[in-house]
């Protein structure tokens, strides 16, 4: 699965603006709060997440067992709406408005639900 999503990312990241950086599609993803090992474990540890290994609604799953979840950050992925820099754009913070990546898309229904990710994981 983690080929296939790579392929599309890699794809639909040709479209974009090369000064703009990486975007990741969380699209595929395995549930593995199913696994003994997660459900016994104290606390889930996330590093590297997308790309094939969880999408949001793998990462919706994790959060409903009610264990600590540790987010170790390699890039700023988690806190935007999908950017893995967000170099000198700050509109992660206003729910990506307008945003650079995709200047056609005027609703931002994708990046709104890829900033899902942080109420599903970060309920404050």
């Amino acid at each position: 699965m983690s080929r296939l999503d790579n392929k599309v990312n890699d794809y639909l990241n040709r479209k974009g603006d090369k000064r703009l950086g990486l975007f990741s599609y969380p699209i595929f993803g395995t549930n593995v709060s199913r696994l003994e090992q997660v459900k016994q474990a104290d606390a889930i540890y996330l590093h590297w997440s997308h790309h094939g290994f969880l999408n949001l609604t793998n990462m919706e799953q994790l959060a409903k067992l009610g264990k600590p979840i540790i987010i170790i950050l390699h890039d700023m992925w988690y806190l935007t709406g999908g950017c893995h820099y967000s170099f000198d754009c700050e509109k992660y913070l206003q729910k990506c408005q307008s945003c650079q990546f995709f200047p056609g898309d005027k609703k931002m229904t994708f990046q709104c639900r890829v900033l899902r990710k942080n109420e599903i994981l970060c309920p404050i």
